[in-house]
């Protein structure tokens, strides 16, 4: 009888799961109804003119504001953030880095929010994005995906952007993320924002250079619950570890100490 009971509480908690999502999605689409139309009012006033801080045209559909990207977290069991490796480092064996995220995220069949930095999915380049691109793709679980950029392209794969302004150093240089003086910048001060860290059930770091390395140590201090996937660079430097800078740092830092 008790575990009759439980079954039937379980299913209903993921009912009303569900329901909550699919009215909180609903006001979304209505919101970006409304955007739409004001950017279409807008754009014909100027006429034609670029105006800035609008919202670029090619990924109105998907996009939302910080807000309601928080309130969209909310509805997901689960919240990870996934960093990993760039364009510039890659992955050498990306079905083994793939295979070791899905391993890592199995015994739990909750929905889940993806949240990353945008990164292009390319097969021939395999960085974060294809990654996150195929784990989505082969998850047996519910999922989303939420991407936080400053460009107008989007991957199909993407469910929800979160558009920032971009950030550039004095001598013009521009940030994708990490920290500037201690302080989270770019894609970085959104998803790891004192807010958000209250909703991720975790951060999952998939090898990676040097802001994923910025990144993981400023959650590990803010006491975010974490999980390192080591994964061989395809990008090697020579004289450099196989794996990559955030591992120099975990092996280092992190490791030693438990």
């Amino acid at each position: 009888v008790e575990s009759v009971c439980m079954l039937s509480t379980t299913r209903v908690t993921r009912r009303l799961f569900c329901e909550e999502g699919l009215r909180l999605r609903l006001r979304l689409e209505r919101s970006n109804e409304k955007r739409r139309a004001c950017s279409t009012w807008v754009a014909r006033k100027q006429k034609g003119r670029h105006v800035k801080g609008m919202r670029p045209v090619s990924a109105v559909d998907k996009d939302i504001s910080q807000s309601e990207a928080l309130e969209l977290a909310k509805t997901f069991a689960r919240r990870h953030l996934l960093i990993g490796s760039g364009a510039g480092l890659q992955y050498h064996d990306p079905t083994k880095a793939i295979q070791d995220t899905l391993t890592h995220l199995q015994g739990n069949e909750d929905p889940v929010l993806f949240i990353f930095g945008g990164d292009t999915a390319d097969a021939e380049n395999p960085d974060l994005g294809y990654l996150v691109q195929e784990v989505k793709a082969r998850s047996s679980f519910a999922c989303k995906v939420l991407s936080v950029q400053s460009w107008k392209e989007v991957d199909p794969f993407v469910d929800f952007v979160l558009m920032y302004e971009r950030e550039f150093s004095k001598d013009g240089k521009e940030y994708w993320g990490g920290l500037v003086n201690g302080k989270p910048v770019a894609a970085t001060r959104f998803y790891l924002s004192k807010e958000m860290q209250q909703l991720l059930t975790s951060v999952i770091c998939i090898g990676g250079g040097s802001i994923s390395r910025q990144e993981l140590s400023f959650a590990i201090q803010s006491g975010v619950k974490h999980e390192y996937i080591r994964a061989e660079v395809r990008n090697k430097r020579e004289g450099s570890n196989p794996y990559g800078p955030t591992d120099d740092w975990y092996q280092a830092h992190h490791v030693e100490k438990n």
